[in-house]
């Protein structure tokens, strides 16, 4: 068996053999080998050999051997592919451009459209590789210019794709492309992400193939699926010698330089992320958006400055109206993001010190027309220097002789011979205290960036809302201990040294010679508290706040400082925080003009011919920053007058050379002090002027409801006599004569004064639980505010001795000012019960009134039914006598008629016994009918309903058992009247519901009379006729036979 099987392997390896020698020939261009090969496998008929044939000409194809293939074709060859592992002959050979070949291929009508496994066509790489005759030739025969691959690209959109394009484009490349748009390929193509063919020449950077394209009307506007646009998409293109010229065509051909893709980027953002400074320029020269901000917050300055492109900063900050403060989602501004990669030159150029040009020309006014108020203390016993400086020059002030700050924020620095110092501002402006904590920290040398971004995160306690009296700081007080206690391990964390120097004879070194203890932490303050305003300046800024904040209105002439702040700040974000009104500190949501001019101040002020004033509440903002600096900020009145008795700011500096206190010795000292001042702003102490006592108002508010309130009861008790008078009927008719009936119950009746009473009162107990709500927030946060000065002070690791002696006298000071305040909640929850009760009397004063109302009208009533009864009887009486004459005189009047019947006279007996008595009997049945006539009607449905029943039971039963049913079911005329007879029984001495119902059926049988003799009385007259014609007939009769 080993021969046979060995013959039959080696029949079955020739044919193979002779396969790979075709292939092989076909592949080497080896013509004799091939012909070879060719004559001695005859005949080449088997599936294997065409097989073999089919890969010979597709290796042949490749080299453009036109006459291998032409010798393989006469053999028959298959121009198509027949598995998944082939390429078409046609295929190979326009992937190398060979024309002649293609041209002999085509002559044996292969598919045009054959692909391979990217889905692609002849076309494709005809196309991609800039063979323009291939692609010509193609086109020619028909194929598609429109097919796409499997990512969905045309012809056209791959030859934009392929970055190898640029590199043939003089070699044939042009003219492929200019060849396949003049045969109608679509320059708006999508691809399967969305790119068209200009997209894909952005991406490349490819400026001729984009310049066609733009020649040949695509979309420069186009975007793919994420939104970006081939502006976009050239600034991060790799071809950085082509950027700018591609950039500077698409821009030439109305590209939009603000067009925003997904996420919110601009192709500003794209080149300032990637540091292309002249991409920046040349958008910004296009009027790009500088300000626009991703959906983190970013703007292109944040970009630049995170990644430390110093120069796409300055060509940024070129722009006049970039924005500093923008922040991100992170809560940075721009020099932020610098800092936190340790870029220091980016920090101090994008300073806003040395920005102070790029700030708002409304803002530079404001700042200009308010003044910061700057307190210098010192220990040795001198007297605190007080100066007034423009808040521009302490926030944006710049020495340039000195090349320094104006202003110095960080004590510390050189130059300053102070122990601490307090800086106030005049507004609750969040702008400014970021910008002041901002310059604190770069003058500090950019140490303890954390601390910086605690400082800030405070500011998270911002509530915001549509109106603007809904932005305030929500009650706080937080300490934010030193960094020292938590400094990184690694050295290279830390920030470098700052760029200006520090002195050595800082205040940390005078301070612990001169034993003042204290640390480096801070702590941080917001609380609200109690002011005034005069209802003229809480009108003027209400007019402001609406025309601000009313689309596209400015104030036209801004002469008031308070004006200016506003029309810069009050849109701004985060906005200025207004002064609020009490009802606004309560109703935050809602607007409050109606109410603000009804409070329990303004009204007292009217009354009393004071100038109108109202509550307001105001807010303390306090840092302390360490023991050297201590910042706040609280607003003043609109306009405020330089003599102002409750003038806030005037109050503290006064309070603080004072020769009745102790003297100001630390930041703590000084902060008590302020916090003191704020929250004990109307304590009876403050001031002896009456017209400033507005506690006192409420008492006298309170007592004055009280007193009225004591006059309606009495009122009400003289007028409640006077109506118990009138329903005396012995009395009435005095009081009649005396008064007008009508006039006297106006006092039960009238609920005006009661009402407008009620509505004070509780006006009263609103404020009075706002007033309730304000002194709450404040105990709470400076109790807050204790601990956190006794922590601070308790952990700087001074003498034990000295420390627990401030401790003790922080603690003594604090605890007087907690006592104080609970003092006036005492006396405000005094007055709110007081209220309360006044409330509840009204309520009960109304609640008299009704029920009062409620037995006058029940009496009222009584005594109507019974004048209406008595009237019913008269009418009964008139009733009677009618009945009783009216049959005799239709009898006399029928004698008096001129008949030949009784011409012959009638006798005095004969009439009289006929008008008599004809006339009492029918006058007498009637009379019974008159006051039987229910009992009658009655008896005649119950007849009538027995019938009834009767004859419906003898058509469906037995007239036995219709009998018995008859008798079960139907009541008697006995039982009917005997029921009757007691409703009617009923006596005069029931009370007046009984009356009425008296006077009902009284009624009804007055009714049930006239009915009656309606019914009857022409029966009656008919049958007296009769009976006297009757008569006179007899008489005749008796005559004649005589």
């Amino acid at each position: 068996m080993a021969g046979p099987t060995s013959r039959s392997s080696t029949t079955s390896t020739q044919p193979a053999q002779r396969h790979l020698d075709l292939i092989a020939a076909s592949a080497r261009g080896n013509e004799d080998k091939l012909r070879s090969v060719l004559r001695e496998g005859l005949p080449w008929d088997s599936s294997k050999d065409h097989a073999a044939l089919r890969r010979a000409l597709q290796k042949a194809s490749a080299r453009d051997n036109l006459t291998i293939v032409r010798l393989l074709l006469e053999y028959g060859a298959d121009v198509e592919a027949r598995s998944d592992d082939e390429l078409p002959a046609l295929f190979r050979a326009a992937q190398g451009g060979q024309t002649a070949v293609m041209w002999e291929l085509l002559a044996h009508d292969p598919d045009l459209e054959g692909r391979n496994r990217d889905g692609q066509t002849p076309l494709f790489v005809a196309s991609a590789r800039g063979f323009k005759e291939a692609v010509e030739m193609l086109l020619q025969k028909g194929a598609r210019i429109d097919a796409q691959d499997r990512d969905g690209r045309t012809p056209l959109l791959a030859v934009a794709a392929d970055r190898s394009t640029m590199s043939i484009w003089t070699s044939g490349a042009q003219e492929t492309v200019q060849l396949l748009i003049y045969n109608g390929a679509d320059v708006e193509a999508r691809d399967s992400i969305g790119r068209t063919p200009l997209l894909w020449a952005a991406t490349n950077g490819h400026y001729d193939l984009a310049k066609i394209l733009l020649d040949n009307g695509a979309d420069v506007s186009a975007t793919n699926n994420r939104g970006r646009t081939a502006l976009h998409l050239v600034v991060g293109s790799s071809d950085e010698t082509h950027r700018q010229a591609t950039m500077k065509l698409l821009l030439e051909h109305q590209a939009d330089p603000r067009a925003i893709s997904d996420g919110g980027w601009t192709p500003l953002h794209n080149a300032a992320q990637r540091g292309l400074t002249s991409a920046v320029q040349l958008l910004l020269s296009a009027d790009s958006h500088v300000n626009a901000t991703l959906s983190n917050g970013m703007t292109p300055l944040h970009w630049a400055a995170f990644n430390g492109f110093e120069d796409v900063v300055e060509a940024i900050l070129t722009r006049d109206d970039v924005n500093l403060g923008i922040k991100d989602g992170f809560g940075r501004a721009p020099w932020l993001c610098a800092a936190e990669k340790g870029h220091y030159d980016l920090m101090d150029v994008l300073s806003p010190v040395r920005n102070c040009n790029k700030i708002p020309q409304p803002m530079q006014d404001a700042c200009k027309a308010l003044e910061a108020t700057i307190v210098e203390f010192k220990q040795s016993g001198e007297k605190q220097r007080v100066f007034k400086h423009s808040v521009y020059d302490l926030l944006y002030g710049w020495d340039h002789k000195n090349d320094r700050p104006k202003i110095p924020a960080y004590t510390a620095n050189g130059g300053l011979s102070t122990d601490f110092r307090w800086i106030h501002l005049p507004a609750n402006n969040i702008n400014w205290i970021e910008t002041f904590l901002t310059k604190w920290f770069m003058e500090s040398g950019y140490q303890d960036l954390e601390t910086y971004k605690a400082l800030t995160k405070c500011f998270e306690q911002e509530h915001r809302g549509a109106l603007p009296h809904a932005n305030f700081m929500r009650p706080f007080c937080h300490r934010i201990p030193h960094a020292s206690s938590h400094l990184p391990d690694d050295p290279g964390m830390l920030i470098s040294p700052p760029p200006l120097a520090r002195s050595s004879s800082g205040l940390s070194e005078r301070s612990v010679n001169m034993g003042v203890p204290g640390g480096d932490g801070k702590v941080v303050l917001f609380m609200p508290y109690l002011h005034y305003e005069t209802d003229d300046g809480r009108q003027k800024m209400m007019d402001a706040v609406k025309m601000i904040t009313a689309a596209d209105q400015t104030i036209s002439t801004c002469n008031s400082p308070n004006q200016k702040l506003l029309q810069a700040y009050l849109r701004e974000k985060p906005p200025i925080h207004p002064r609020r009104t009490l009802d606004q500190f309560f109703y935050h949501g809602i607007d409050t003009s109606v109410r603000d001019r009804d409070q329990v101040v303004y009204r007292y002020c009217e009354k009393h011919g004071h100038e109108r004033k109202i509550f307001m509440v105001d807010q303390l903002w306090l840092w302390i920053i360490g023991k050297d600096l201590i910042v706040s900020c609280f607003p003043g009145r609109w306009e405020q007058q330089r003599r102002d008795p409750l003038n806030v700011l005037d109050g503290i500096i006064e309070e603080m050379n004072a020769k009745t206190r102790a003297p100001i010795r630390s930041v703590y000292d000084l902060a008590i002090l302020i916090t003191s001042r704020c929250s004990g702003m109307f304590s009876r102490h403050r001031s002896d002027d009456q017209k400033y006592q507005f506690l006192d108002m409420f008492e006298a508010s309170v007592g004055r409801v009280t007193e009225e309130l004591t006059q309606l009861f009495h009122r009400f008790e003289d007028a409640s006599a006077q109506s118990q008078q009138w329903l005396r009927p012995k009395r009435r008719h005095k009081i009649r004569k005396a008064s007008n009936e009508v006039d006297s119950f106006d006092p039960l009746l009238d609920i005006r004064s009661e009402t407008s009473l009620l509505t004070e009162v509780r006006d009263i107990r609103d404020e009075l639980n706002i007033l309730t709500m304000i002194l709450n927030s404040q105990i709470f946060t400076l109790g807050d505010f204790r601990g956190c000065l006794i922590d601070e002070l308790s952990g700087n690791g001074s003498s034990s001795r000295r420390v627990a002696n401030v401790v003790n006298e922080i603690r003594k000071r604090t605890v007087e000012q907690e006592r104080r305040l609970k003092l006036h909640k005492r006396d405000i929850d005094a007055m709110d019960q007081q209220a309360d009760r006044l409330y509840k009397s009204l309520t009960d004063l109304l609640d008299l009134k009704q029920k009062h109302s409620n037995a006058l009208e029940a009496r009222f009533a009584s005594e109507q039914a019974l004048a209406a009864a008595r009237e019913g009887q008269t009418i009964m009486v008139f009733t009677i006598v009618t009945i009783i004459f009216q049959p005799m005189s239709f009898i006399t009047s029928y004698f008096g008629i001129d008949m030949d019947t009784w011409s012959n006279g009638l006798s005095h007996g004969f009439v009289a016994r006929w008008t008599f008595g004809v006339g009492l009997a029918i006058s007498v049945m009637f009379i019974l009918m008159a006051f039987t006539v229910v009992d009658i009607t009655k008896a005649v449905e119950a007849f009538y309903s027995f019938t009834k029943h009767r004859v419906s039971s003898g058509n469906n039963n037995h007239e036995q058992s219709g009998e018995n049913s008859s008798r079960k079911t139907q009541p008697s005329y006995e039982a009917v009247r005997s029921t009757e007879t007691i409703v009617a029984s009923y006596d005069d001495g029931f009370d007046d519901s009984a009356g009425a119902r008296k006077l009902d059926r009284q009624q009804s049988k007055a009714s049930g009379v006239s009915a009656a003799l309606t019914r009857t009385w022409t029966g009656a007259s008919e049958r007296l006729r009769y009976n006297i014609g009757m008569d006179l007939e007899k008489g005749k009769t008796r005559e004649s036979i005589q």
